[in-house]
């Protein structure tokens, strides 16, 4: 270094951070919430990075701890010669709260989901006998439509004939509707 100046040789500079990566907030009851953040994790939070010299492999410090608060994570971008940037930022989880609970509550046990189409759903009431089962698209038509005629704990659905995406199923009857979201691959 000579007069506040750096001297660097080609092929050592560090990667550019073009894009900071971007918050997340998930809410701690989240159906999937290590899955959620780790996509997250795995795109760098949305962060991106150029490197005229080869190129980069990305790193994290997270381990996945669900505990609620805010967690500083530290993306770092690595160029092939060892030299890194990094950028930061915030995964925030929030712990339910009494109304998200009573929807909970409400939500119809469906596994596995997200499902390439084959689906059980598990009904803790007895006396579903007459109970209607209802699966709706995202522009809230009816694409399936079922009415239970035994009493049993687990229903097999099988909507492999439709196309993938997210979906509202609905189980109703006399004691009332219970709802949940239903993915599709």
């Amino acid at each position: 270094s000579r007069g506040g100046f750096m001297s660097i040789q080609r092929g050592d500079s560090a990667p550019v951070i073009t894009t900071d990566a971007s918050d997340l907030s998930v809410v701690s009851n989240t159906l999937d919430i290590d899955l959620i953040i780790q996509q997250w994790l795995n795109s760098q939070g949305g962060a991106e990075a150029i490197d005229n010299c080869g190129s980069i492999t990305w790193s994290h410090n997270y381990n996945l701890d669900l505990t609620p608060g805010e967690h500083v994570v530290m993306f770092k971008a690595t160029s092939d010669n060892g030299v890194a940037s990094e950028t930061s930022a915030t995964l925030t989880i929030e712990l339910a709260s009494s109304s998200e609970d009573i929807i909970e509550q409400n939500a119809l046990h469906i596994y596995p989901n997200p499902s390439n189409g084959e689906f059980s759903i598990i009904l803790e009431e007895d006396n579903h006998l007459r109970s209607k089962i209802e699966v709706f698209n995202p522009l809230g038509e009816i694409i399936f439509f079922t009415t239970l005629d035994q009493d049993i704990k687990i229903h097999q659905l099988n909507l492999s004939h439709i196309d993938n995406g997210i979906y509202v199923v609905k189980l109703s009857n006399l004691l009332g509707e219970k709802s949940s979201i239903l993915v599709k691959y």
